[in-house]
């Protein structure tokens, strides 16, 4: 054998080795999700300040649901993925002032995980932002839902961390079961009529649904 092949083997070969253990997967889930109450700060042109200790409804009955889903990589046990979580928030306890508060057409996660794998559990922390759809009436202001992004009412309002513990459970040779717990925390600042509104959202999630797995050991 010439060395020139020899070489290229030598080279070549780790990357057929990560190749065969590459493992792609997507999920859907949906979710009973629960929110933390928090305060809500609200600035309005012309208007004292007013703060309101939330609490939060997630009409998690109600149409659209709660969901996530996300894809992902692996490479062994360890994976990097993306992921989305359609949350609402839906203020209950409404002072006189404030006729509607919600973020109801989704207080939407976007994150970036890394994911390992131990045993038959699988442990994510993840980082991104928050695309917010924020409904209001303040003072009988209605706030504007044709704006933000192409006019849909979408904004994106600020950071947030993931961490979640997951333990899916194989089905058949590429279909899994998932059950999963997910913890959020993140900062919303959204646009009213004549101001704004900001919270901090934390919130506790129960997620199941269904996931395929190919590639990797998964097809072993």
């Amino acid at each position: 054998m010439s060395r020139p092949l020899l070489l290229l083997i030598l080279i070549l070969l780790p990357v057929a080795q990560g190749l065969a253990q590459t493992r792609w997967t997507a999920e859907f889930n949906v979710g009973l999700p629960w929110s933390v109450p928090s305060p809500v700060w609200i600035a309005q042109k012309g208007e004292p300040g007013l703060t309101v200790q939330a609490r939060w409804s997630a009409q998690a009955f109600e149409l659209p649901l709660n969901w996530m889903w996300r894809i992902g990589r692996w490479n062994g046990n360890r994976g990097w993925e993306f992921e989305t979580i359609h949350h609402k928030m839906v203020m209950i306890n409404r002072p006189e002032e404030i006729q509607w508060f919600g973020i109801t057409h989704g207080f939407n996660t976007l994150t970036i995980n890394r994911a390992w794998e131990s045993g038959h559990w699988v442990i994510r922390a993840g980082a991104g932002g928050v695309l917010a759809h924020p409904e209001s009436t303040i003072r009988h202001q209605a706030f504007n839902e044709q704006s933000g992004l192409f006019n849909l009412g979408y904004y994106l309002t600020g950071p947030l961390l993931l961490g979640s513990v997951a333990r899916p459970v194989r089905l058949f040779r590429f279909l899994q079961l998932n059950l999963e717990g997910t913890f959020t925390a993140g900062y919303a600042k959204v646009p009213i009529a004549g101001g704004t509104a900001r919270t901090i959202a934390v919130a506790f999630h129960l997620h199941a649904g269904i996931g395929v797995a190919v590639g990797g050991k998964s097809d072993e």
